[in-house]
């Protein structure tokens, strides 16, 4: 009886899940993606030119980091590995200390942090 209920509970996730992360809801426009993508590997985002969100977020390696801790502008050390950014438009929360509720205000963190990519949000907008 438990090994059913356990089978019936893996199976309805397996079959529900797609749909969940499918449907139209959350799917985003196409300007608004090509934007992202834009903004994403555009190193006018950083005062010093020279980083992009994708130097860290590397897509060759699933959008997360090779190195331990990452390095920001002037070679700064960061303090935690680079997470993945891959398919984190449904997450619950963001990066791994969870301090951004939202991926809107995750965007905006890592430019005015003084160690990742040190822009002044005022100066971004």
């Amino acid at each position: 009886m438990k090994r059913t209920i356990y089978l019936t509970a893996i199976i309805g996730f397996i079959i529900t899940t797609p749909l969940f992360f499918c449907s139209p809801k959350n799917m985003q426009p196409p300007n608004e993606i090509a934007l992202g993508k834009q903004l994403f590997f555009d190193s006018i985002l950083s005062s010093t030119y020279k980083l992009s969100c994708a130097s860290c977020h590397k897509p060759e390696f699933a959008f997360a980091d090779t190195s331990a801790v990452s390095l920001g502008v002037h070679n700064r050390k960061g303090v935690r590995n680079t997470p993945s950014a891959m398919n984190v438009s449904n997450a619950a929360f963001f990066f791994w200390d969870g301090r951004a509720a939202t991926l809107e205000e995750q965007a905006l963190m890592p430019i005015s942090n003084p160690v990742e990519m040190n822009l002044p949000v005022d100066s971004a907008v």
